[in-house]
């Protein structure tokens, strides 16, 4: 994870950039478009015609393309304002036809995230489930609020925001596996009534959920689950539940 005393670029809420510990000044709507695209394609070129059309969405005016220099430059800028910076701080290269981000992964919160989903993930499944817990945790507590924040409403930006919002409740969904595994199964299914709240026509947590509610005995709970959830598709989508949330409720009615 990345120290206080070095660089912390956070896309897991708005997107903000954090040196030694406060805050830096990453400009406009725009401006911040323009670092998003970069930050998602850490590593790689991307093109000037992709960025620009990024940001204003093709309704660029002439000016765009010297407008995009400008905010590169003032987002360089940035990163190379704070006289405490480690020499290893993100950099904007020029490349041929664009512009490419170099920064560490653990200087970014969304690749600090997947990569301790990963390794939660395979101590989950080698059996040392608190391991597991330990790493889960720790990953989404780095979450603060929407991928990208206001961002995820650009095109571009939408398609990555969505990845990472369902990597975060396989996360919950793991940490749920977790903490039934440790004989915690209310935390369990506290975890998943907080993703059923969020998506309540996601068919696969609510199946989660009621897996969950009976196997810790809470056979009542789960028929009611999935007798809202049933109500709820019927009236917002005019459909009656899938086979993966109807096969559970299958089961526990012991059929």
């Amino acid at each position: 994870m990345a120290e206080d005393k070095g660089w912390d670029l956070h896309v897991l809420g708005g997107l903000d950039v954090r040196c030694a510990g406060r805050d830096l000044p990453v400009g406009g709507a725009r401006q911040r478009a323009v670092l998003a695209m970069l930050l998602m394609s850490w590593g790689r070129s991307v093109p000037l015609a992709v960025l620009v059309d990024a940001v204003w969405e093709g309704r660029e005016p002439a000016s765009a393309v010297n407008t995009l220099q400008t905010y590169v430059s003032r987002l360089r800028a940035v990163f190379a304002a704070p006289a405490q910076a480690p020499a290893a701080g993100p950099r904007i290269r020029g490349v041929p036809g664009g512009y490419r981000l170099e920064v560490q992964p653990d200087q970014v919160d969304a690749l600090r995230f997947e990569r301790l989903l990963t390794a939660g993930g395979h101590e989950l499944a080698a059996g040392r489930a608190q391991s597991a817990h330990e790493l889960l945790t720790r990953g989404l507590a780095l979450w603060r609020g929407p991928a990208y924040g206001d961002l995820n409403a650009l095109t571009a930006v939408q398609a990555e925001a969505c990845r990472l919002e369902d990597l975060r409740v396989r996360a919950v969904e793991l940490l749920a596996e977790a903490n039934l595994t440790l004989g915690r199964p209310e935390a369990a299914i506290a975890g998943l009534q907080g993703l059923a709240l969020a998506y309540p026509l996601r068919e696969g947590v609510l199946a989660r959920l009621m897996s969950v509610l009976h196997q810790a005995g809470r056979r009542a709970d789960a028929l009611a689950t999935y007798r809202d959830a049933r109500q709820r598709m019927i009236h917002e989508l005019g459909v009656e539940p899938g086979a993966e949330l109807s096969g559970v409720h299958q089961r526990i009615l012991g059929r």
